[in-house]
């Protein structure tokens, strides 16, 4: 492994951490191969418009999970894997769908949320 990805390794375990910054979501992959918990960073929006409509408004989550086999997920299919998190913190989770995969990198995946 490379220096600076095994720094940017690093910095992702502690980002993701929940003494810090991080929250317990639950990551389901489309493949079947069944729902896991996951620490990542999740940054709750102001609604948008829904495309097409005039006052339907939608949440919008921003979720920042390690790119890790083990730890995160190391692979990302936005037609069918969902992320359960609450729309607000302290209330209940809800499966939301992945509509735009933000940014990836050897250590992180930014994944936006509707």
């Amino acid at each position: 492994m490379a220096l600076l990805d095994e720094a940017m390794e690093n910095d992702a375990a502690a980002f993701v951490d929940t003494d810090v910054f991080g929250e317990s979501i639950t990551y389901t992959p489309g493949d079947g191969s069944g729902a896991v918990s996951r620490n990542a960073v999740v940054i709750r929006r102001l609604p948008e418009l829904v495309a097409g409509t005039a006052a339907a408004l939608a949440p919008v989550i921003d979720v920042w999970i390690r790119n890790h086999a083990t730890l995160g997920v190391s692979a990302v299919d936005r037609g069918s894997d969902m992320v359960s998190v609450a729309t607000k913190v302290g209330g209940t989770a809800a499966a939301h769908a992945i509509d735009q995969i933000v940014e990836q990198d050897s250590a992180m995946w930014h994944l936006r949320l509707r």
